[in-house]
């Protein structure tokens, strides 16, 4: 484990010219716990270059450090914008389920909750799930959490959801692993979504891409249900009850 140092950080830092510094990108694991962030963010300040730029976070959505949170908002709102994008893979059963942590720590009340600590600064707020074999059929209950729970009660902030990152690896959680016969079912449900106009266009681009998902064959369908029994052995979890969608792919080929 690779422990952050600050002052090596602020020491590098110090020997690139910012001046034209445009975007500044943080990423995993957790932004928000690593103490690196803040020692960034206050040199910036320090060198009056923070006013001048976006930034942009990746972030589990579930866990901020309490000690310096209030430091941390005031500092990231000095910057020019700020972009939260927020780990959100499904609805709630779903998204426990893909992320799972012993007390439930990716819930999507624990996202509501995070959403609320930054609602009366500048911030946008971006939801863009990975997008794979356990959570295709049930995006539509995502964005509808999104648009219809999260929108209007944080009317003031800059809001949205792009369905547009399609896991490639592992290959056996990618919709190359899931049957033909669901595949096709996946797309007749998502044209029906669109039909009724709900949700605008944000499944446009859906039935087209599933069309042209190629099968990995049995094998790798196979490989993922064995991974799927054996995870959820260790976590004590349940897929049949997370994700009863799933039902007809646990089998083996």
């Amino acid at each position: 484990i690779i422990k952050p140092d600050s002052k090596l950080l602020i020491k590098n830092l110090i020997e690139l010219d910012l001046t034209h510094c445009k975007d500044i990108y943080f990423k995993g694991g957790e932004p928000l716990l690593n103490t690196d962030m803040l020692a960034v963010l206050r040199y910036l300040d320090k060198i009056d270059i923070l006013r001048k730029v976006v930034i942009r976070m990746d972030t589990s959505g579930a866990i901020i450090i309490n000690k310096t949170i209030n430091e941390t908002i005031a500092l990231l709102c000095k910057a020019k914008q700020v972009v939260f994008g927020i780990s959100i893979d499904g609805p709630s059963d779903v998204q426990t389920y893909i992320r799972y942590s012993s007390n439930n720590l990716a819930s999507l009340d624990n996202m509501h909750n995070f959403i609320s600590v930054f609602a009366n600064h500048n911030i946008a707020f971006i939801v863009s799930p990975t997008i794979m074999a356990y959570n295709i059929f049930s995006l539509d209950k995502l964005v509808n959490w999104w648009l219809v729970d999260i929108t209007p009660a944080f009317k003031h902030l800059t809001l949205d959801i792009y369905l547009i990152n399609f896991l490639i690896g592992p290959d056996y959680l990618s919709l190359r692993a899931l049957q033909p016969a669901t595949i096709s079912k996946l797309v007749d449900y998502y044209n029906n979504i669109i039909k009724t106009k709900a949700y605008g266009s944000v499944f446009s681009h859906f039935p087209d891409t599933l069309k042209n998902i190629e099968y990995g064959g049995d094998k790798l369908h196979n490989q993922m249900v064995k991974y799927t029994l054996d995870m959820d052995k260790i976590k004590g979890q349940s897929i049949y009850k997370s994700i009863p969608e799933f039902t007809d792919e646990m089998c083996y080929l």
